[in-house]
């Protein structure tokens, strides 16, 4: 079995959270649709839980296999997809009889035609989540398996410019950094650094995580990309925390962050010189002659002053957090600054990315509809859902 799961969440599965193999079966339209994840109770109250429907009638049969089996390899990719986790799991098959017995009996899978019913047997499952939610009839079959993990391996990846990335890595917010700034290189060629520093009484000090500038507009009005990120600890000592203390030092960074961002955006503003990490200015280009004539100078005041992002990126969006009180935070940083501020986690920030095709402007426009849905909502939980495309 193949999973992928944010980096938190496998450090926090490293660290001894109890996982299940979780599935479902949901009728919609006389229609059966069966769907399986993972659970990892890194907080015992807000467990983290991701799953998704199987999409043919062979995937179907794979998790009727995998549910039957008493032991199986379980190896697990991170949000950018690079495997950094390997363990053999030993389940016990009994316990998934309820959806067994029904898979069993075979039926009729929707396959490519069954998008939209396996998208509203995702929001039966979602809600059937909530404490307060009551039994549905839609879904037949529930059954949540606890894995043992009878051998666990740690993998090492390396990522060209951004280095090893493995589970030993005790710098957890140096790791997030790396794997955002990743994301943000792809989207802005030439135009995306990794933490920038800014001169300072004499001395040079970081501006922000990662500031990202699109070097071939789409429009005059693109603006400027700066990120703050904070992880949350997923080590022993992290995971006992409580779910009152997790969230609230949560919050508190994310509080943190967006002062940081509030900040570089002055100095920006005021055209004061930024540097590279290893001490070059970052508006004179390295000599590629080639590309003169194809990206257009950095001018980082300019771009300043035009409407920007500020991004706060955390290694986990709890649902315990005061999620309206950061939306307030958020919309007054917006009010101070001009600036769009929001609140991403990388796997929300990798999902943007990818459906963004290579163009920071449409992730501009994505992020103003995720901040325009927080205005609405006041709320800063959001998740996006990009539904495929019907021809």
């Amino acid at each position: 079995m193949v999973a992928k799961l944010p980096m938190n969440v496998i450090r926090a599965v490293n660290a001894g959270a109890a996982v299940s193999l979780c599935a479902w079966l949901v009728e919609i339209d006389g229609k059966q649709i069966a769907a399986f994840g993972l659970r990892v109770d890194d907080d015992p109250q807000q467990p983290c839980l991701l799953y998704g429907p199987c999409r043919s009638a062979e995937e179907v049969e794979d998790l009727r296999a995998l549910l039957m089996r008493e032991s199986f390899p379980l190896q697990i990719h991170n949000e950018i997809f690079l495997p950094v986790l390997h363990a053999d799991c030993v389940a016990v098959p009994q316990l998934s009889r309820p959806v067994l017995d029904l898979l069993l009996r075979g039926g009729d899978w929707p396959a490519v035609e069954g998008r939209q019913l396996r998208e509203r047997a995702l929001d039966v499952i979602q809600t059937s989540l909530g404490r307060d939610a009551s039994p549905d009839a839609a879904i037949r079959a529930h059954c949540a398996q606890p894995l043992i993990f009878a051998r666990t391996q740690s993998l090492k990846s390396y990522v060209p410019g951004s280095g090893l990335v493995h589970l030993d890595d005790k710098d957890e917010g140096n790791e997030l950094e790396r794997l955002t700034f990743q994301a943000f290189e792809f989207l802005c060629p030439l135009g995306a650094f990794h933490q920038p520093q800014v001169e300072d009484g004499g001395k040079l000090r970081e501006l922000c995580d990662v500031l990202a500038v699109s070097r071939i507009r789409e429009h005059e009005d693109e603006g400027i990309f700066i990120v703050q990120s904070k992880v949350a600890s997923e080590w022993p000592e992290g995971l006992a925390r409580s779910t009152t203390r997790r969230a609230a030092s949560i919050k508190k960074n994310i509080v943190s962050a967006i002062s940081q961002i509030k900040g570089a955006v002055k100095r920006l503003r005021a055209g004061d010189l930024i540097f590279r990490a290893g001490g070059t200015r970052i508006e004179v280009d390295p000599p590629l002659p080639e590309l003169t004539e194809v990206i257009e100078p950095l001018n980082l005041r300019e771009r300043a002053n035009k409407v920007g992002n500020g991004i706060v990126l955390v290694s986990d969006m709890h649902e315990g957090v005061d999620w309206a009180e950061v939306a307030r935070e958020l919309l007054d940083a917006s009010r101070s600054t001009k600036y769009f501020f929001h609140v991403l986690d990388l796997r929300e920030l990798q999902r943007l990315v990818t459906h963004s095709g290579g163009r920071p402007a449409v992730l501009e426009v994505y992020l103003m509809k995720r901040w325009e849905l927080m205005v609405q909502h006041r709320s800063a939980f959001l998740r996006s859902r990009f539904l495929p495309q019907v021809h």
